[in-house]
């Protein structure tokens, strides 16, 4: 976590590129909650996503104490990939305008917008 805000070599811009495997038993659940409070921190939104309900809603528990306690759990959400996939199809409209827009060729850029754009930043507030 330290290496990917910038602690340790030098030349390589920070949250950019990252990428590690973690290995069963090394720890996933933890690093994710640290990085979670990190960049909520930090003034993003933070959306973690597993493929198991099951595991995802363990994790938030683990977490849930310390989120509340620094004041982010608005700020943090933890999903299935499903409902990730779901939630930015919903955010961006309705499907069915969206692509009858695309195909009359009348798609706007305000709505064709990013969701991970609209949905990655807040403003900061003290802690």
């Amino acid at each position: 976590l330290l290496f990917m805000f910038g602690c340790g070599e030098s030349g390589q811009t920070p949250l950019e590129s990252q990428l590690m495997q973690i290995r069963t038993g090394e720890g996933k659940s933890m690093i994710l909650g640290a990085a979670a409070v990190m960049f909520a921190l930090l003034g993003y939104r933070v959306r973690t996503v597993c493929y198991s309900e099951y595991l995802s809603n363990r994790d938030f528990k683990l977490f849930e104490e310390v989120f509340d306690r620094f004041g982010l759990t608005k700020h943090i959400k933890y999903s299935t990939i499903n409902t990730f996939a779901e939630d930015s199809t919903a955010a961006k409209g309705d499907i069915r305008h969206l692509t009858d827009a695309l195909l009359r060729g009348t798609l706007s850029t305000a709505q064709s917008r990013d969701v991970n754009g609209e949905l990655s930043t807040r403003k900061s507030k003290a802690c």
